[in-house]
């Protein structure tokens, strides 16, 4: 191998070693952030479905999108959607954390299709949405109470449970 070979295999192989390596900034910026990384920045907004139009629904909260959007908001965190149990409910309408079915909305909002259709135009405008959900508890009425009554904490007695003076949800037991 001549000495020319020689130097143009070290320089091709440098030029190479070079091209490969960029600067950490430059890699950061390719990098795709998770969705926590990118929420970490965006402006969030809290909803109650139930106080914040008259009508209390959820269609009746989604007309309101535009203008959300227009203030700048990036994300919708909504509170609890899902029924409120009845059973030693707290006042006439009841706490949204006292849940009693986590797989259903709650029909004083409107409908499943409703909630879906919610989320929909929110993602087709550019925004995001987050439930808020508490798996701490569930309502008296919530149906693990009869067929998993293992899944709730217990006093001393073997009757479930509730925190402080939050009387209307059974504590769940995650030990």
């Amino acid at each position: 191998m001549t000495k020319i070979q020689v130097i143009t295999i070290i320089l091709l192989a440098s030029l190479s070693f070079l091209f490969a390596c960029e600067p950490t900034e430059q890699k950061a910026e390719k990098r795709v952030a998770t969705f926590p990384e990118r929420a970490a920045d965006m402006t969030v907004y809290e909803v109650n479905i139930r106080q914040y139009t008259p009508e209390g629904s959820i269609n009746a909260f989604a007309e309101h999108l535009p203008r959300l959007k227009e203030l700048g908001v990036e994300m919708l965190w909504i509170m609890p959607v899902q029924p409120i149990g009845k059973e030693k409910r707290k006042g006439s309408l009841g706490s949204y954390y006292s849940i009693s079915d986590y797989s259903e909305v709650n029909p004083e909002f409107g409908t499943l299709e409703d909630f879906k259709a919610l989320v929909k135009k929110v993602h087709e405008m550019g925004m995001t949405i987050i439930l808020d959900w508490v798996p701490n508890h569930t309502a008296w009425d919530h149906p693990w109470i009869q067929s998993n009554p293992e899944y709730y904490a217990k006093d001393s007695l073997g009757n479930i449970t509730y925190e402080a003076d939050w009387e209307d949800i059974a504590l769940l037991d995650h030990t």
